[in-house]
């Protein structure tokens, strides 16, 4: 089986890459000169299942000869091989990953026909409202930031596409502000991307429109934020997404009313470790620190999934750590800032067995997501619609049945000898440790779910304390 490298992976050490991923977004990188425009190339975002994103560029002539093999489209999912890596530089970068991968004229791109959900539609670097003035302000040249920035919130006050006199001619624009209920900026959105979005506007029948803006500038006018889109900029209206659900239930709950090249050398690609099996009683028996934060394989059975209210916790959407609440803020103290929505992820508690011994499992959200098939923020709104009282049937359909988790060996584990482990995965029983070491995702052919990805298996409002679901020990009668 095919093995492939993920994106937090790339360095500039060699060209041998081979990732699976998706393209989330493209836009063509055009100059102009006397009045003529060239296209220069293609920019593409490349996303994978660990929820990692990458800038990559392909110059006009590669992608002429490439788009003629293969179509290119967004959304798509490709195998992508042998292109240079390098780090990245200039500003106005649309995400903050730190490498820019080139294509070459070796590069190989294949389209897979095969879908698979865990490697996402898209991804955000959402950044606060609230937080956009002290931004704006810390930049030490206003016109060339680092970065671009993501934003969401409900659009208000939307102005139709009108046609303005700008130096180098005609253009059309579209304002709005943007809010998220404590805090708002204007926005101005420019050329074709203004006509497009006052299109799609116009189609919206709810009230509450909640827009996300990728890639924009921000600059401080008059002491107010103005937010500008630039060329890498795309506007998004009512996505199904758990942001958008998120952003939407923070308005309701808040009263909210809407209102009308140095290129690396190439070396040979080191072989994938094989992940090793163990079974539980040999998991406590793990003396050697060498095997801390290294995965292992386990297969075991489940007793029972503890039912309570700590299933999911709120967590940062970039940096996925849990967050807290500062001041009636949200905040992540990894990123050390504010952020505009938390996204729900899975923390669920098990007890598994072998013959030998019995330990408490935390399935994390990349496991949770593989075992349920949706995400913890829309199984929630799920049953909230529905009305679904009680503990989510969804997640306790693996009590009794055998299940390979992948886990990530702690300190814990090794020094003090805890029997409480994390679980980053879950995989299919018919799964090698040897395919499972790559970024590869399972296709379980027992499926009948619309997700050809998640486990089918046979018959047999507050944010939780992390302490809740991960010490306590599920009781066993013996």
């Amino acid at each position: 089986m095919t093995t492939y490298d993920m994106l937090k992976e790339l360095d500039v050490t060699r060209t041998i890459w081979n990732v699976r991923v998706r393209i989330s977004r493209m836009w063509p990188s055009i100059t102009s000169s006397n009045g003529t425009e060239t296209l220069k190339g293609y920019n593409l975002i490349l996303l994978d299942e660990d929820n990692c994103h990458v800038h990559a560029f392909v110059y006009a002539d590669n992608w002429n000869n490439l788009s003629k093999k293969v179509e290119i489209v967004e959304g798509g999912l490709y195998s992508i091989s042998n292109f240079y890596t390098k780090k990245a530089t200039g500003s106005v970068r649309p995400v903050s990953s730190k490498i820019l991968i080139n294509f070459n004229q070796k590069t190989h791109i294949e389209k897979l026909t095969l879908d698979d959900f865990m490697i996402p539609t898209h991804k955000f670097e959402f950044v606060d409202l609230g937080h956009l003035f002290t931004l704006a302000s810390s930049y030490s040249n206003p016109d060339t930031p680092d970065y671009a920035i993501d934003i969401i919130g409900a659009l208000e006050d939307f102005e139709d596409v009108r046609l303005i006199n700008k130096v180098n001619g005609e253009k059309n624009i579209v304002k709005f502000k943007i809010t998220d209920g404590r805090h708002s900026s204007s926005v101005t959105v420019w050329g074709d991307l203004a006509v497009k979005t006052d299109e799609e506007y116009k189609k919206l029948e709810e009230r509450t429109k909640i827009v996300i803006v990728t890639s924009t500038k921000a600059k401080i006018y008059k002491s107010t934020v103005q937010v500008n889109t630039l060329p890498s900029s795309k506007i998004y209206l009512n996505l199904d997404i758990d942001a958008v659900i998120a952003m939407r239930q923070r308005l309701a709950d808040e009263g909210y009313t809407a209102g009308d090249i140095c290129f690396s050398t190439p070396i040979a690609k080191s072989p994938t470790p094989v992940i090793e099996t163990m079974t539980l009683n040999e998991l406590s028996d793990i003396t050697d620190a060498d095997y801390i934060k290294k995965n292992v394989i386990c297969e075991v059975k489940v007793i029972s999934v503890e039912e309570n209210n700590s299933w999911w916790h709120d967590s940062c959407g970039t940096c996925e750590t849990e967050i807290e609440k500062k001041e009636g803020s949200i905040y992540c103290n990894t990123c050390k800032n504010p952020i505009p929505v938390a996204e729900k992820r899975y923390r669920i508690v098990i007890l598994d067995e072998d013959s030998a011994e019995a330990y408490n499992f935390i399935l994390k959200d990349r496991a949770g997501r593989r075992l349920v098939g949706t995400s913890a923020t829309k199984l929630q709104a799920t049953m909230i619609k529905t009305k679904a009282a009680g503990f989510p049937h969804q997640i306790k359909a693996p009590v009794g049945k055998d299940l390979k988790l992948k886990l990530e060996i702690s300190k814990d584990n090794v020094v003090s000898k805890s029997r409480l482990y994390y679980a980053v995965d879950v995989l299919n029983t018919n799964t090698s440790s040897s395919a499972m070491s790559g970024a590869t995702t399972s296709v379980y052919s027992t499926s009948t779910s619309l997700d050809p990805n998640v486990i089918q298996l046979s018959d047999g409002q507050h944010t939780p304390c992390t302490g809740h679901s991960t010490t306590k020990k599920i009781k066993v009668e013996k």
